[in-house]
């Protein structure tokens, strides 16, 4: 099951959730492993240049882009609050996106067993 659900019931926010039919840690691992995001995020619309991923409380993201139309693309934000658990497996990654000319909101991401 690869399925997107998607609300708009506050306004101003865009809740999309997607479940996949594999353990909540290999999902997790695909969005928290450089080598793993650069295999997905730019799909085949773009070549991801560069991933940089720190988890730690306070630690950065920053990804960078190649379309292919178009000029190169950066964006990042920091992790506000720990990604792991205390068996070290990241069970939950919530970022604050940093975007120019705005203030900050926080997206979440979560891995949930079914």
């Amino acid at each position: 099951m690869n399925k997107l659900k998607v609300s708009t019931d506050v306004p101003n926010e865009i809740h999309m959730t997607r479940t996949f039919d594999t353990p909540r840690h290999l999902v997790v691992q695909a969005m928290t492993t450089p080598e793993l995001i650069k295999r997905w995020l730019g799909g085949v619309r773009a070549t991801v240049l560069s991933v940089e991923v720190d988890l730690r409380v306070g630690g950065t993201y920053r990804y960078v882009l190649r379309p292919t139309q178009g000029a190169d693309v950066a964006f990042g934000g920091v992790y506000p609050r720990s990604a792991t658990t205390a068996s070290s497996r990241p069970r939950r990654s919530t970022t604050t996106p940093a975007r120019p000319r705005s203030r900050p909101r926080g997206s979440s991401t979560a891995a949930r067993r079914r």
